[in-house]
């Protein structure tokens, strides 16, 4: 639920980007920051989606080997 509306505004920014593209440095940096900042909520959002998985017991891990050197 979360999601669904971030995605529209992570996408509209995209939009708006490149059509303003090369136009005007603080609304570059407008769009940028939007754009960086819907990046880090959805981040949030995964995060919590797979914290609730974890305290449900039902999260998954996938480990494999490393080479450490």
């Amino acid at each position: 639920e979360l999601k669904t509306p971030l995605a529209a505004i992570h996408a509209y920014s995209q939009l708006i980007q490149r059509k303003t593209k090369g136009k005007n440095d603080e609304t570059t940096r407008w769009i940028n920051s939007i754009l960086a900042n819907s990046q880090r909520l959805k981040n949030l959002i995964v995060d919590l989606f797979n914290l609730s998985q974890m305290n449900l017991g039902i999260f998954s891990y996938n480990f494999s080997n490393l080479d450490v050197v």
